[in-house]
């Protein structure tokens, strides 16, 4: 790590004398809350699963200072921090002198930068323990923060055998809002990453705090934070019929801001646009998008020129245009799956029922079939050309490095990818009463170390309904997969709550568990009614052979059982 001369001499004589001068000084108080803070706060981080502790200190053989990144979307005046302790002491440390520094990121993106603001105070006096499972409040002269990137750290500024607290992490990066960071023993001065601090931060201390009851009990996956808004958001109107202020989503995304509600006019879709908004939310001032029933797609319409006694559309263009297809490679003027080689390279709806392809001939019989090596699809005779559609678009709901939103009543089909493609750091994503059909790919899949909850959800006539992968958690509830042409629900090397959930009429797989840990209360997979592969895949169960009705592998834990049915379910979420 290079160390710049100058700032590390700037933190010498923090450390060891003081603020130095000219930054904004101030006095700190302290106090022990019993209950979660619930209200009114502008930023931070907390996870109802996190139970690791990590030591800040200062002894006679060390010290270890602690801080946290975060990211201030609406300026406001900070005035007192929580902190999440873990773990009480034999003989806790009272009134004990400490730092808190607010500071800009350093340009070497680890520890602390520009100092903005040092706050001084002792720890609670013997009247307030701090013990596993209150928070530690730190009240404080007022810290203006305009939106950016920002940081706190926490040091004790004189050593002492009971200079100890053990506070509430979670793992690193689990905030979408920055970095847990912590300054080596060996050499205060210098920063490491360091775990995620459960923390929240406020403009002014609330009149009251109570528990929230949306936050889940021990034992669940449940990442819902823990603060309830303080004042109700804008609604942003979409109806790109006209007569609203938003004629498309991508213009609505742009100026949503936590606590928002984007909101589609009923009777306005579909839309054909991607959905991606880039702004987190905020703890209990979710980002929300209501689809209201609309349709959200990728898909375009088809044209058709008759040449003879057939209607036949040329798909040289449209292949010549595409940017990229999942699971596929451009090769000359077309788009190639090296394990299927006859997998066509997108989704064909005709009058919003999906056309599969044959598993053996790779046509779309009875319907239409491809010619000249797949660039002309043929309509059979008596086929009407109109009402057909093909995916055109990448992603049809994106999310992407971001928290605190919440997508209700949404319906997303046609993509090349992902109905719902959910990617990188994020937590509290909830998704209720949410569709996805008729994409290349999955209907709904979360990746990397995406936290979130559907609560209900349908998801047919993918490749797979849905599979989440690598190190996300979810939870689900009322979920159906069904009628995709690979598998129904998978969860490979990642963490899942499962609640009644059905997976039936899926083309390979209907429940599939690999190298992951899954909790399941109610959960059936119904064999399929055929031996053998129906419908070519282009995507995971490409190179299947059997038929499987639900399988695990020797590396998932997995607590509860999976039923296996013989009949369809009685029983569905399903529309007439």
């Amino acid at each position: 790590m290079k160390l710049y001369p100058a700032f590390a001499c700037f933190l010498c004589a923090l450390f060891l004398t003081g603020p130095a001068s000219g930054q904004s000084t101030g006095e700190a108080t302290t106090s022990v809350l019993q209950d979660m803070p619930a209200e009114g706060a502008a930023v931070g981080s907390y996870r109802a699963e996190d139970k690791d502790g990590l030591r800040w200190y200062w002894t006679l053989e060390g010290r270890r200072d602690m801080g946290q990144f975060f990211h201030v979307e609406k300026a406001f005046k900070a005035e007192r921090l929580t902190l999440l302790i873990n773990a009480g002491a034999a003989k806790p440390p009272t009134l004990a002198p400490f730092r808190l520094i607010f500071a800009r990121p350093a340009p070497n993106g680890v520890g602390p930068g520009e100092v903005i603001a040092v706050r001084e105070g002792k720890l609670p006096g013997p009247g307030e323990v701090l013990r596993k499972g209150v928070w530690l409040a730190i009240a404080f002269d007022s810290v203006p923060l305009d939106p950016g990137d920002y940081c706190f750290l926490l040091q004790f500024v004189a050593e002492g055998e009971k200079n100890s607290v053990v506070l509430n992490v979670g793992p690193m990066n689990a905030y979408a809002g920055g970095k847990g960071f912590q300054s080596l023993s060996k050499d205060p001065s210098k920063y490491a990453a360091g775990m995620t601090l459960n923390f929240f931060l406020f403009p002014a201390a609330p009149n009251a705090t109570t528990a929230n009851p949306s936050v889940a009990q021990p034992g669940g996956l449940e990442t819902t934070t823990a603060v309830r808004p303080s004042a109700p958001g804008r609604v942003l109107e979409v109806d790109q019929r006209g007569g609203t202020s938003y004629a498309t989503i991508a213009a609505a995304t742009k100026e949503v801001m936590a606590g928002d509600t984007i909101r589609l006019a009923k009777g306005s879709g579909p839309y054909r646009e991607t959905v991606f908004i880039s702004r987190s939310g905020e703890a209990g001032r979710p980002v929300i998008f209501d689809g209201n029933g609309e349709v959200v797609t990728g898909f375009e319409s088809l044209r058709f020129k008759k040449e003879g006694e057939r209607w036949v559309c040329d798909l040289t263009t449209f292949f010549a245009e595409l940017k990229y297809v999942q699971g596929f490679e451009r090769k000359g003027a077309m788009w190639v799956n090296n394990a299927q080689p006859l997998a066509f390279p997108g989704v064909l709806s005709f009058r919003g029922k999906r056309v599969f392809q044959n598993a053996e001939s790779g046509q779309f019989l009875p319907l239409a079939s491809l010619a000249d090596e797949g660039r002309k699809l043929v309509l059979e005779p008596g086929v009407e050309p109109d009402g057909w559609e093909i995916s055109a678009r990448e992603m049809v709901f994106r999310i992407c490095n971001v928290s605190h939103h919440l997508y209700r009543n949404t319906r997303a089909s046609g993509g090349l990818n992902d109905g719902y493609n959910l990617h990188g750091t994020g937590t509290d994503l909830v998704f209720e009463n949410v569709e996805a059909f008729q994409n290349l790919d999955e209907g709904f899949s979360a990746h990397d170390k995406i936290e979130c909850v559907i609560r209900k959800g349908r998801f047919w006539e993918n490749d797979n309904g849905l599979c989440n992968v690598a190190s996300c958690s979810m939870v689900a509830s009322d979920v159906e997969t069904y009628d995709n042409s690979g598998w129904g629900l998978a969860l490979l090397n990642c963490r899942g709550e499962l609640t009644r959930i059905r997976s039936w009429n899926n083309g390979m797989r209907q429940i599939y568990f690999m190298a992951a840990s899954v909790l399941c209360r109610d959960v059936v997979a119904v064999k399929p009614a055929w031996e053998k592969r129906k419908w070519m895949t282009s995507q995971e169960s490409k190179r299947d052979v059997a038929l499987v009705t639900y399988e695990k592998s020797s590396t998932a834990a997995v607590e509860g059982d999976v039923a296996i049915s013989e009949s369809m379910p009685t029983t569905s979420m399903r529309s007439p």
